[in-house]
């Protein structure tokens, strides 16, 4: 499963049915509050974040998911554009990967194919 978060419900809409097709399982998020409590509810292997939600930065849900027992081992990439987010606060608070905005939906699929094949934990 693959979370995904934003405040653009028609580009998590995009990058939902593309990951549909890549042949993942999208679940859709519009802030911070509502990422960490699905997070904590469904236990995704992957979130993707916008770097700019409504309530919180993605970097402070990366904080709070690698908080979480039950999140701590998701992979997380952050989707970056001209924020003050800066790649090495992202890393720093436990993203594993920051992508440039815009970020075609078929390279972000390919990124998380990526990803998931590199963990540490994969067999």
């Amino acid at each position: 499963m693959v979370l995904l978060v934003g405040v653009q419900e028609d580009l998590l809409a995009m990058y939902a049915l593309a990951l549909l097709a890549a042949g993942f399982h999208p679940l859709t998020a519009t802030s911070a509050a509502e990422a960490f409590s699905r997070a904590c509810a469904f236990q995704p292997a992957v979130v993707v974040s916008d770097a700019e939600l409504a309530d919180e930065s993605g970097v402070t849900l990366t904080r709070w998911l690698r908080a979480d027992l039950r999140t701590k081992d998701a992979v997380i990439v952050l989707l970056a554009g001209d924020t003050n987010i800066t790649a090495r606060q992202a890393i720093g608070a436990g993203c594993d990967r920051v992508a440039l905005k815009p970020c075609p939906p078929d390279a972000l699929a390919a990124k998380i194919h990526t990803l998931l094949r590199n963990r540490p934990d994969s067999s």
